[in-house]
């Protein structure tokens, strides 16, 4: 007889062949009852290599029970005439069918074949999606194959992971690095914020989380941090607030050793800087509310002991003293802090912003009479970053000044202000050690942003004499640091580190800053779209290191959207849209050489949200965006490889998702009955391939074509040369809701991977 079977990749004839001679048993003339084999073979649907050890049940008109071998293959004998069932059985596998029923009339059966579809689940519990996200952010799974292990990101802590195929965990390729708020070296250590939390990496390059902090970098709250031999000390945002941005924080001490940590002080007001001696830890609050008699409020200066106890007032709202009259109908208010505060053997350093000038300011470390020690011009009135981190090296205060572009040095015994170093650009940060002064620049402005490798360290003796850059070709350096041996730096996308002799900068700390970033793979690295940057890590592990500016060499320029990325063996191509305009399409020879623009289309598009995907095949590449006809619809655009002419191979209205092979685009669309159309690369009219399907996300092989289905909720696949309607389903069901990401399909030799992002799940179909 002959029985059709569905596998759910392909549709497949089992003929079981009748023969008219007797086997596996005796009769003849003896006249005792002929007996007779069974047999068959189980495979895979994906790579027809046989399966051993599913269980395989006999019942019908004789029962019995065994094991596939190595090659798959099962046999029964000494069975009778008569109808059997045969079950196969083997944990998360499924067979299409269930089973099989087998006619024994007077001969062997050695046909009873069957397809497997085992599945496995190769993660759990995955952080796909972040805590939180804006509607107009589109979330998409990327699963990718390499080297026998699959690849994805999430959205976690660790948002590139790498998975082996027998299920063993996951293993972190990159971790979460938005950008250090600070950075400090002390004992061979390097420190810094990121994320919120408190980190440290020793010298032999190991990294700690010393505290998985609350704080948010927009409530600028001090990125500062102080090290002794024993503790860190920094500002967090207090458990327990009622106010956005947070309004309450918390002072504290973090053991290096590990133990638990102490809460030194808490503060409602923004804490605006910190500073540790031997004994005391000090710190300073801006407020600039109303001033009344009495009332304990506006900008402080205050000292706790190390060890703990009560905090000590030094300096108070009205600086310990009447504020200057006021214009009638105006209250009083407090002192602006601008540059934090510096420790010399006796007194605190600080500086108070005002109108057209900004005054250098001490009071001795127990308290008593402020003591002003310069007043210094500027053109940028009552601002909070008119100075920039007030330093005592050796007898001298040094701090960058903003609205006069300097590098300002004062004795502390008295004297005259004097420049270091002038025509600075844009500084972000101000370190010592015993010989020199280093800061950074970000360099200029370009139009509304900065420019991609402008930025500096620069460095001065601090004896005198001229400037110098030390380190070139940065992006946008904020905080830096220095001892005597390195010095080390924040930069957009990572922690640089140089020694102070000279030498090649590397990179210290890295990492993804984009949740469920785009990735693609070539020559043993994965490449990363993420946000402004192209990044790339080793598939072995490693640095994460920045490749090349996704949009250009501007920075800091928040209308450009990431859109996706692939690679073939020695390019990389991606696209980036601005808010409301078509898709820049970009070139990269890995070999060498700057990025190249691909494709440049100045055509508005409809503000669909469609899916964002490239691909590269066979020397041309494939996008989607926006209709250039319908309101709501999605085109599909080609270019060669290295440019030419862009044509619209698709502009269709509710089109979803799409994949090409070397002879046609496939695409879904939900006009109407959602359906799979086909037509060749080269243009021309579409054709039915699949009715009634709602393909949400495509893949195909060289034979098959696979996807996940919104509507049945279940992945589908049907062999490319087959009719509409011969499509089947895997009998799995999927969480899917568009409205919180795409998911995605992969398909390669070793499997068909499914994504879950509501469980946190990667399915493994084999």
């Amino acid at each position: 007889m002959i029985r059709r079977v569905h596998s759910g990749l392909t549709t497949v004839l089992v003929t079981f062949a009748l023969s008219a001679c007797g086997g596996g048993g005796s009769g003849g003339a003896g006249g005792g009852n002929a007996t007779y084999s069974l047999s068959g073979f189980v495979t895979s649907a994906f790579d027809d290599a046989g399966i051993q050890g599913v269980a395989i049940s006999l019942s019908g008109a004789g029962t019995a029970s065994t094991t596939t071998d190595i090659s798959g293959r099962y046999s029964f004998t000494g069975l009778a005439n008569g109808s059997y069932t045969v079950t196969p059985t083997l944990a998360d596998a499924i067979f299409i069918p269930d089973n099989i029923q087998v006619m024994i009339a007077g001969a062997n059966v050695s046909d009873g074949d069957l397809l497997a579809l085992r599945r496995s689940n190769l993660g759990s519990g995955i952080e796909f999606l972040p805590q939180f996200f804006l509607s107009n952010e589109q979330l998409r799974v990327s699963l990718h194959v390499a080297d026998g292990e699959l690849i994805y990101t999430d959205s976690s802590g660790s948002p590139l992971k790498k998975q082996a195929l027998d299920g063993s965990p996951a293993v972190a390729l990159a971790d979460r690095f938005e950008s250090a708020e600070n950075v400090v070296l002390h004992g061979g250590n390097t420190y810094w914020i990121a994320g919120g939390d408190l980190h440290r990496m020793s010298s032999g390059g190991v990294t700690t989380l010393l505290v998985d902090g609350l704080r948010s970098a927009e409530a600028d709250v001090t990125s500062d941090i102080v090290v002794d031999n024993a503790n860190a000390y920094w500002v967090d945002q207090a458990p327990t607030q009622n106010c956005s941005p947070p309004c309450n924080w918390v002072v504290q001490k973090v053991p290096l050793n590990g133990g638990a940590i102490v809460d030194l002080a808490t503060a409602d007001r923004r804490i605006a800087s910190l500073a540790i001696d031997a004994d005391s830890l000090f710190w300073e609050e801006e407020s600039l509310e109303p001033l009344d008699p009495g009332c304990n409020c506006g900008s402080k200066i205050l000292s706790v002991p190390k060890a703990g106890g009560s905090p000590v007032l030094l300096v108070d709202g009205s600086l310990n003293g009447n504020l200057p009259p006021v214009p009638p109908g105006f209250t009083p208010a407090s002192w602006l802090p601008t540059g934090g505060i510096a420790l010399s053997a006796g007194e605190i350093v600080f500086a108070v912003s005002g109108n057209s000038a900004y005054d250098l300011k001490s009071i001795p470390k127990v308290g008593g009479a402020i003591a002003n020690l310069a007043t210094v011009a500027t053109p940028v009135a009552f601002a909070t970053g008119t100075v920039i981190d007030i330093t005592v090296a050796g007898g001298n205060i040094l701090w960058l000044d903003i609205g006069n572009a300097e590098l300002k040095s004062l004795p502390l015994a008295g004297g005259a202000v004097t420049s270091l170093a002038g025509g600075i650009v844009n500084p972000g940060g101000l370190a010592m050690n015993t010989t020199s002064a280093y800061w950074t620049e970000s360099g200029a402005y370009s139009g509304c942003c900065l420019v991609m490798g402008a930025g500096s360290v620069r460095r001065i003796p601090l004896s005198g004499g001229s400037a110098a850059t030390a380190v070139a070709t940065l992006d946008n350096p904020g905080a830096i640091a220095a001892d005597d041996t390195n010095i080390a730096w924040s930069e957009a996308w990572r922690i640089g580190r140089a020694p102070i002799s000279g030498g090649v900068a590397v990179t210290a700390v890295s990492g993804i800053a984009e949740n469920m970033a785009r990735i693609a793979i070539s020559q043993s690295k994965v490449y990363i779209l993420d946000g402004e940057y192209i990044k790339a890590v080793p598939l072995m592990g490693g640095n994460v290191e920045k490749v090349v500016g996704s949009a250009g060499t501007a920075i800091t320029d928040f209308s450009v959207q990431g859109g996706d990325i692939t690679a073939d063996i020695d390019r990389i191509y991606w696209t980036t849209k601005d808010v409301a305009g078509a898709p820049v399409v970009r070139q990269l020879t890995l070999a060498g050489g700057g990025p190249v623009v691909i494709a440049n289309e100045a055509n508005f598009v409809n503000p669909q949200d469609c899916y964002w995907r490239i691909a590269v095949v066979d020397q041309a590449v494939y996008w989607s965006e926006g209709s250039m006809i319908h309101p709501v619809g999605c085109a599909i655009r080609k270019v060669p490889v290295d440019g030419g002419t862009v044509s619209t191979l698709v502009d269709q209205p509710f089109m979803v998702d799409f994949t090409v092979d070397d002879i046609n685009v496939y695409f879904s669309e939900f006009e109407n009955i959602g359906s799979i159309r086909r037509l060749s690369v080269n243009g021309g009219a579409s054709l039915e391939v699949a009715s009634d399907v709602y393909a949400w996300v495509m893949a195909n092989d060289a034979e098959n074509l696979y996807w996940l289905d919104l509507q049945g909720g279940s992945p589908g696949g049907m062999e490319k040369t087959a009719g509409p309607t011969d499509w089947v389903t895997i009998p799995i069901d999927v969480l899917m809701d568009p409205f919180l990401a795409f998911e995605a399909v992969l398909i390669d030799q070793t499997g068909f991977y499914i994504s879950e992002t509501q469980t946190g799940s990667i399915h493994r179909i084999y």
